[in-house]
């Protein structure tokens, strides 16, 4: 069972979160010729899930060469896990860039209301958003007040200075 499909499992990322931060900056620069081209990211704007509708409905995962072109924030990125052996990541785009024409953004709760995805999804954007915001909202350490480092592909932060 994924942990996508089941948020809640007792074992939700199987010890997939235990990869380095780095794995996330390393597949942003080799992608998608070498490593994993069919992961698959979400994209947050101004804390808003982005997504591209078409003619079959609403898409809120993303290539990473899609994400390339709207200019994500690597740097920033989480490792969400994998479902059906492909991995799904989260990150932000610059908030002061205007999205393309056919992207858009949807409020979390009328993501879930409207039903403009699958359910496997909201809980994999809802996952990506949660850690995203905690990442925004905790950058400083709550001890010595420096600036903390993202570790265990985003599932962590430690601060540098005194090792919390």
């Amino acid at each position: 069972m994924d942990f996508l499909t089941a948020p809640l499992s007792p074992k939700p990322r199987q010890g997939m979160h235990l990869l380095p931060t780095v794995w996330f900056a390393t597949v942003s620069i080799l992608m998608p010729r070498t490593w994993r081209p069919q992961a698959l990211i979400h994209l947050f704007h101004n804390g808003d899930p982005v997504l591209r509708t078409d003619a079959v409905g609403a898409v809120a995962a993303f290539s990473l060469q899609q994400a390339a072109e709207l200019k994500f924030d690597a740097a920033a990125g989480i490792y969400l896990g994998d479902r059906d052996g492909v991995p799904y990541l989260a990150a932000t785009i610059a908030s002061s860039d205007a999205l393309p024409a056919s992207f858009a953004t949807l409020d979390m709760r009328s993501l879930v209301i409207t039903g403009s995805v699958a359910a496997e999804d909201v809980a994999s954007i809802a996952h990506g958003w949660s850690l995203l915001s905690w990442h925004a909202n905790n950058r400083f350490c709550a001890h010595c007040g420096e600036a903390c480092e993202k570790t265990q592909a985003g599932y962590r932060r430690k601060c540098p200075a005194c090792e919390r």
